[in-house]
């Protein structure tokens, strides 16, 4: 989406038509990485992915958590070979049950992911979560696993605290 330059000074300001919710968090879409090699310097992969997207953040404060000043949040959405999330899946549940979650999907998300969650009420994306011990890597030992359904995409979320 291109940026416009500020012109006309308070009157069109005034006069402009408003912004869409959609389009506040397009602009606000922070920069997302397309690189397996750095997530993998913050996270485990366990396997090759066939692509990643993933933005790092400073974290905030969300139900159970009220992260400190210098606190990030990572999100990531990985794609794996169905043989590798299967496995991946597998160990996983071996960590303890995995459960039922509808998720949020970001505007940077796969477009499979954004179709999936546009079809279900509320822009949700049902998957399993997972306990994601098995990614967790210093300064990233807190978050979750969640396989969305029917695919082999799994969305990650870590925090650092």
């Amino acid at each position: 989406m291109p940026l416009a330059g500020c012109v006309g000074g308070e009157e069109a300001a005034n006069n402009s038509a408003p912004v869409s919710p959609r389009e506040v968090n397009e602009k606000n879409t922070p920069q997302v990485n397309e690189k397996a090699e750095e997530l993998g310097l913050l996270i485990k992969l366990p396997f090759v992915p066939v692509e990643v997207a993933w933005v790092e953040q400073p974290a905030v404060a969300e139900p159970g958590r009220s992260p400190g000043p210098n606190d990030k949040k990572l999100r990531a959405v990985i794609l794996y070979e169905k043989e590798d999330a299967d496995q991946l899946a597998a160990e996983a549940a071996k960590l303890g049950e995995p459960t039922a979650v509808e998720i949020d999907a970001d505007t940077w998300f796969p477009a499979e992911l954004l179709s999936q969650s546009e079809l279900n009420e509320g822009q949700k994306i049902m998957g399993k979560a997972y306990s994601a011990d098995m990614l967790f890597q210093a300064p990233y030992l807190a978050g979750t696993m969640v396989r969305i359904d029917e695919t082999n995409y799994f969305v990650v979320e870590m925090f650092t605290r």
